[in-house]
């Protein structure tokens, strides 16, 4: 056979005819045509499409031809003696995305080449066949845009929503078909003004229907759903759940807080001893403003992170080193018997932008403190207790500039004393805190100053002198320190 094809191609070339086409016999000429046939689907539903437009297109022709209602094509090809040939096709249906794919056709024989189309719902335009079938489920097309921002701040206030309500094989109903859909805000939150507008719509041509969503003054994640009850059986059809969220404003002044995770960590004379500053950023309606609000922070003393970004709590958080320069803030002098002369005190500012481009800013005081010490008048060394009396021993437990110790410090009283066997002779040493010490910012009573009561716990009174040694260990992240105090308890 290919030497006869090689033959005839020869005498076409030369012009030199023995027969022309029409002298061919029939299973001569089925060998020069090549047959290209295949059907056309919608690919969402499996059903075959009908007058869908699919053109050929090859270097020998250009053809066209439309699918029947069983969504089959075919083209008939005279090679015109190639051996084969191929080209493309390119199938298109009012309501699909167009396709195109490659073919090959043998001369003598059929390819077969059926192409699948995917719907194209973002032109709403409905399948031109005999009609649809009535309303069996609700799609949503587009919700424009997903994230809104509460009433009054400059952001976008309303989302447009789009449904298309669709037949048993997934295609949008027609005209003929139309019925009314509800649509309800469900979920919270559901106050604060959020609204749609308008309530209900009736399908297009399309099956298309849409409201206006508008957000209010509470920020939130808004669900939307659209209904339906199928006139013709009562049935309720539903749409899942469509998710809007509406953002916060602008931060607020009156809803800016600083705040640290310890008033007072130690310090001073350690560097890179870290502390958490955190903020809590609302806007005028009291809300957590808009993820990733930038919050900016400084210091006068150490080093904290630059920024922060607001998490969907409404909080963003920085890290607070210490370091130089060393904390010291003389204007606290004014107040000695609170802050002394105002060494290891600094402030953590925290600002950002609100409305207008107003800065919106808070601070805080933070106490470095330093190493831990323990003060005792040398009046009290060598200590006498009168029988049946008590002498109080005042103490400063502190650190190295008279601060508070920062929290978890504990401190612990230890009395040593050796009485007469078979005595009922009692020595009792109370006053210091059992419970570790709170997160104290300043100096005072029951933060850096302390009275340790030593008694004659003999009844009646210790008859002879019995020495006692007192003493008091301090554990703390400031370090850790002891002191003593020695005497006796007895008659003068």
């Amino acid at each position: 056979m290919k030497s006869k094809v090689i033959y005839l191609l020869l005498i076409m070339m030369f012009g030199v005819g023995l027969w022309n086409c029409e002298d061919l016999p029939p299973e001569a000429l089925q060998a020069l045509i090549a047959q290209v046939v295949g059907n056309v689907f919608d690919a969402q539903s499996g059903q075959p499409i009908f007058s869908a437009t699919v053109i050929l297109t090859s270097s020998l022709l250009i053809d066209s031809t439309f699918t029947a209602g069983d969504g089959s094509y075919s083209f008939s090809l005279d090679l015109q003696g190639l051996s084969s040939l191929g080209g493309t096709l390119r199938v298109s249906k009012s309501g699909y995305r167009s396709r195109d794919i490659n073919f090959s056709a043998n001369a003598g024989s059929t390819g077969y080449y059926d192409v699948f189309l995917d719907r194209d719902t973002s032109t709403g335009v409905i399948r031109d066949t005999s009609g649809t079938g009535l309303a069996h489920s609700i799609a949503l097309i587009s919700a424009t845009p997903r994230e809104i921002s509460v009433y009054g701040v400059g952001g976008a206030e309303t989302s447009i929503l789009i449904w298309e309500v669709r037949d048993s094989l997934g295609f949008p109903i027609d005209i003929d078909h139309r019925d009314t859909v509800f649509f309800e805000l469900v979920g919270t939150p559901v106050l604060g003004g959020a609204y749609i507008s308008p309530a209900w719509a009736l399908t297009n041509a399309a099956g298309r229907v849409a409201t206006t969503v508008n957000s209010g003054t509470v920020s939130g994640v808004l669900q939307f759903i659209a209904k339906l009850r199928r006139e013709s059986d009562g049935a309720t059809l539903q749409s899942t759940p469509v998710l809007v969220t509406v953002h916060a404003g602008l931060p607020a002044q009156s809803h800016f807080t600083i705040g640290a995770t310890q008033l007072n960590f130690a310090g001073y004379d350690w560097l890179g001893r870290t502390n958490t500053i955190t903020v809590q950023v609302g806007d005028k309606y009291s809300n957590p403003v808009k993820l990733n609000t930038a919050v900016y922070f400084n210091t006068t003393g150490g080093v904290v992170t630059a920024s922060g970004f607001t998490d969907a709590s409404s909080h963003a958080s920085a890290t607070l080193y210490s370091g130089n320069p060393l904390p010291v803030l003389p204007a606290l002098g004014a107040f000695p018997a609170l802050y002394g002369d105002g060494t290891g005190y600094c402030y953590v500012r925290a600002y950002t932008l609100g409305e207008g481009g107003v800065n919106v800013s808070d601070s805080i005081l933070i106490l470095m403190s330093g190493r831990a010490q323990i003060s005792i008048d040398t009046f009290f060394t060598n200590l006498h207790v009168d029988s049946g009396e008590c002498v109080d021993v005042p103490i400063t437990i502190s650190d190295r500039f008279g601060n508070p110790l920062s929290p978890g410090t504990s401190i612990i009283t230890q009395l040593e004393f050796s009485p007469p066997e078979g005595s009922n002779w009692s020595i009792t040493a109370s006053g210091l805190p059992r419970d570790p010490l709170d997160d104290y910012l300043t100096r005072g009573p029951g933060r850096t100053n302390f009275t340790l009561r030593i008694c004659d716990g003999t009844p009646g009174g210790t008859p002879e002198r019995i020495p006692f040694v007192v003493t008091i260990r301090v554990t703390s992240p400031n370090g850790n320190v002891f002191a003593t105090i020695t005497g006796d308890v007895g008659p003068p």
